[in-house]
């Protein structure tokens, strides 16, 4: 009988350790996961960083000549001698 629960204490012993180290694997693929997930947002808020600058500079480029245009329009109507539509 002693040898029964001496082998039923070392089943138990060997069980928790595998649950324990099953444990520790399953944590280990979780943080990788999250890690890899992390990477790929990282490129794609890079990416959209790009883009955002990009689209920033052709807003600027696009105001610099929308202003040039109507400096231009102004200086026609003061030659036409025309009031500036409202």
């Amino acid at each position: 009988m002693d040898e029964l629960r001496g082998e039923m204490a070392g089943l138990r012993t060997e069980l928790r350790d595998e649950m324990r180290a099953m444990g520790d694997r399953l944590v280990k693929a979780i943080r990788d996961s999250q890690t890899e997930v992390l990477r790929a947002l990282r490129t794609v808020m890079q990416s959209n960083s790009e883009r955002l600058a990009a689209n920033e500079i052709e807003a600027a480029s696009l105001k610099k000549r929308m202003a040039i245009i109507e400096e231009r329009v102004i200086k026609i109507e003061m030659k036409l001698n025309m009031p500036p539509a409202a």
